[in-house]
């Protein structure tokens, strides 16, 4: 993975400090996920994909808000529902396509 696209996951965890370990490296996996998806199949730079994602802090508050008014099954939810919306909104605007193939193991292929 790109320099800074590892420096803006660092910054991510930083921001997520006071949520639970597992939690955190639930996120900062899933967010790592995503962003070497859309580093390994598109022309996109780094510059450009963090730009997509937005500004790390805000990011790891909206998680935090989250955490803090909602039960761990709301939560985990509503992280699935925020990165499946942050895949889509890249996907129409990047020019990729969710994988349909039963044996892909990533969103892209």
């Amino acid at each position: 993975m790109n320099k800074k696209l590892e420096d803006y996951l660092d910054t991510i965890d930083h921001y997520l400090k006071p949520m639970p370990a597992s939690e955190r490296i639930d996120i900062v996996n899933e967010i790592k996920s995503e962003l070497s998806e859309l580093e390994l199949q598109n022309d996109l730079t780094a510059d450009e994909i963090i730009d997509k994602m937005g500004n790390p802090k805000e990011l790891a508050k909206a998680y935090l808000f989250l955490t803090i008014r909602l039960p761990a099954s709301q939560f985990t939810s509503l992280c699935v529902i925020y990165l499946s919306s942050a895949v889509l909104y890249l996907s129409r605007t990047c020019s990729i396509r969710p994988s349909r193939s039963a044996g892909s193991k990533g969103f892209f292929t």
